[in-house]
Formats: structure tokens, C-alpha cells, sequence
């Protein structure tokens, strides 16, 4: 090692200030062909985030390397999503600026049960299993164990379990939350957390992933109207009597995408579940019952593919044609909707993506980031459309 002294002035050539920096001959290397140099200011303007022997942050060391510190996290502790050529300028930075001793005394200080507590609505249901598995992976390849909670979309299983995970010490949580109510047990655990598939909740300072719901509802509607539909019957979740979130959202964006259609929007096509049997038997049962009421109708929008097949079932039960008479096209796209008879347009949601984002998010919280675009505004992800068959 040896001591660089020189003048450096900003690119606006306003800022000259004496720099001393301890470099070795790696970080030399890595910023090699660039036009800057790391560098550590001890007077000037830049005298504002550091004094003369203090230790550096990690957003010192984000500034200096020219990245986020989400980018510093993830190299500092080794979870990937970086090329070669930053990692190299980051470990420089840090090793010339001493940060990797503050890092192994903050370990020591820091107690972390190394768990992440994973909270979800139903484990069978093939989207939310999905999230499960894509979250679990990304975690344990950052070194962390997972306990799985299924709630059974039971308000107080739910804030039980929150509870439970409060008292484990776990390090974070990511939930799929579908009870208003449980939101009052999560604001007060004081554990960085991260939502996926609900609204922004008030008061609760929790960042959310999620599928732009009126994007995805509006692609469905846009979809049908295009193939001549006028009654479309959406299955929307359970009854509001268990205070669902996801089916309330649901609703909304339905009136909403039949609104901006001018067509005239009839609660009476919207079927909710009690939740007392599993989503293909009620839904299968709802849809006998409304089929009895003599309501016209010419699709139905399905909330899960596991509901789709409740309705794939009472259709061919009653002599209705798919696509000829009822068009059908689910929500969530996985290896069911391409092999049903007939085979089902869906509304694809990309669960991995959405588990990989909020785990993403959840560990910069943990590193005490706050402050990235990322983290703090709600995510909204994008939706696809896969026509198939059932919509021809």
C-alpha cells in the first residue's frame, strides 16, 4: 500500500479540494480507463456526509464507487445481480477506505436469526405456491432460512401468525396479505417487511409488489369485447363478509374496465365465495346457481385457474360450448391453463418475478437502505396476455 496526495476538481471544475486516499494496487486496477478516480475528501464543499478519521457508510462508499448502495449491499454480501467489473470497484473502494473492518465489528454487534418469515394465503393455490418457491430460493441463496406460514385466508391464523414470527426474531417478512385487519398486527411488529399482490395500505409504512390489477383487468375485458362478448360474469374471490382485499380489488377494476367500455355494470355478475370448500367446487356450484337465474351471459373471467376448472366443469355439465357459447380466461398462467380441454387464455402475473423483486427489496430494508426509488414506492408490475383456445 501507499498514499496518493492530489488535487481533484469535479467535472464542472467548481470543486478543488485536497484528497488523501490509502489505495492499493487492485483498486488502482479497477478503475483503470476511467475518468475518475475513487477518491476521499477530508476538506471543501464535500465535507458534508464526512469528517476527518470517520468510518464510512455505505452510501460513502456508493458515491464514491459510482453506484447505488443497494449495489454495495449486494456486493459486500456476496447476493449477486452485478457484473464482474462492479464488483471489483466496489471491494476496492471498501477495501481502501477501511469499510471492510466496520462491517465484520457490525456483525459482531448485530444479532440476526438469519430467518425470513414468509406469509401466504393458501399453499395450494398454484400462484401463491409459486411466489413460496421463487421467494425461498432467492433467500436461501442469500444465506437465509424460510418459515412458511399459510394462513388459509383466515384474518386471525394470519395475525396469529405474524405474532408468532414477531416472537422467532426473525430478520423480515414478506406476506401476501388478504385481511384488512391483519395490517393492524403488521404496523405495530416493527420488522422491515414487504407486501406482494395487495393495494397500498394507509398508515402502514410497508413497501408492496404487485401486478397492476386495472392494467390486467383492462387487458381481460379489452380481450373479451374484442370477440364480440356483452355479459362477461367475473369470479372475483370471497364474500365480503370475510373482508377479502383481493376480491374487493377485483370488483373495482372490473366496474371500472366496463365503465370506460360504456357498458352497464350488474353486481349480479360478480360471484364470491364463502371460502368452506375449495375454489373449483364453489366456484363450480356459483356458477350452477347463476346459470338458473336465467342472467345472459357469454364469459367468464376466473380468478385462479384452480376456479377455472370448477367452471370448465359446470359448463360442460349444462351442454355450453367453449369458445362457442362461454368464452373462459383465467387469472395466473402456469402449466394447468395450457392443458385443460380446451385450453385457457390467461392473464400471465409472473410470480417470480414478483417474489424475486420483493425479496430484493426486503434485503435492502434489512441493510437498513431506505431511501432507493425501489424501496420506497409501490411496485406495479406488468401483466400478459396468452390467448388461447378457450377465447377463439
Amino acid at each position: 500500500m501507499f498514499n496518493l496526495y492530489f488535487t481533484f476538481a469535479d467535472k464542472s471544475d467548481i470543486i478543488d479540494a485536497e484528497i488523501k486516499l490509502l489505495l492499493t494496487s487492485t483498486c488502482l486496477d479497477a478503475f483503470a480507463g476511467k475518468d475518475f478516480l475513487p477518491y476521499w475528501i477530508y476538506r471543501g464543499k464535500e465535507m458534508s456526509t464526512m469528517r476527518k478519521g470517520q468510518k464510512p457508510s455505505i452510501k460513502d462508499i456508493a458515491r464514491i464507487a459510482g453506484v447505488s448502495a443497494a449495489t454495495v449491499s449486494y456486493v459486500l454480501n456476496n447476493k449477486g445481480g452485478y457484473s464482474e467489473e462492479t464488483e471489483q470497484r466496489v471491494r476496492a473502494v471498501a477495501e481502501a477506505s477501511g469499510y471492510t473492518a466496520n462491517m465484520a465489528a457490525r456483525a459482531l454487534r448485530v444479532s440476526r436469526s438469519g430467518t425470513i418469515g414468509l406469509v401466504i394465503p393458501n399453499i395450494m393455490d398454484r400462484f401463491f405456491s409459486e411466489i413460496a418457491y421463487y421467494a425461498e430460493k432467492k433467500l436461501y441463496e442469500c444465506g437465509y432460512s424460510v418459515m412458511i406460514c399459510n394462513t388459509d385466508n383466515n384474518e386471525e391464523k394470519e395475525g396469529l401468525y405474524y405474532r408468532l414470527l414477531a416472537g422467532k426474531q426473525v430478520d423480515g417478512i414478506v406476506s401476501v396479505p388478504q385481511r384488512s385487519g391483519s395490517y393492524r398486527d403488521l404496523s405495530d411488529l416493527g420488522i422491515p417487511t414487504v407486501l406482494i399482490d395487495t393495494d397500498p395500505v394507509p398508515d402502514l409504512d410497508a413497501p408492496i409488489v404487485s401486478t397492476d390489477e386495472e392494467a390486467a383487468m383492462e387487458t381481460a375485458v379489452s380481450h373479451l369485447l374484442s370477440k364480440g362478448v356483452k355479459n362477461p360474469v367475473v369470479l372475483a374471490g370471497y364474500t365480503p363478509k370475510r373482508t377479502d382485499l383481493y376480491a374487493t380489488r377485483r370488483i373495482r377494476v372490473f366496474r371500472a374496465s366496463m365503465e370506460r367500455h360504456g357498458l352497464r355494470f350488474d353486481r349480479n355478475y360478480c360471484l364470491m365465495r364463502e371460502g368452506k370448500a375449495d375454489a373449483a367446487t364453489e366456484y363450480a356450484e356459483l356458477l350452477r346457481d347463476f346459470i338458473r337465474s336465467d342472467f345472459p351471459f357469454d364469459a367468464v373471467i376466473c380468478s385462479s385457474e384452480t376456479a377455472a376448472l370448477g367452471v370448465l366443469s359446470t359448463l360442460s355439465e349444462v351442454g355450453l360450448r367453449i369458445p362457442e357459447d362461454v368464452r373462459v380466461l383465467t387469472y395466473n398462467n402456469s402449466v394447468i391453463a395450457s392443458v385443460t380441454s380446451p385450453p385457457m387464455t390467461a392473464i400471465e402475473r409472473f410470480p417470480r418475478e414478483m417474489a424475486k423483486k420483493a425479496c430484493r427489496i426486503l434485503l435492502q430494508l434489512m441493510e437498513g437502505i431506505t431511501d432507493e426509488e425501489e424501496v420506497r414506492s409501490a411496485a406495479f408490475l406488468p401483466s400478459e396476455l396468452v390467448e388461447r383456445a378457450s377465447t377463439k
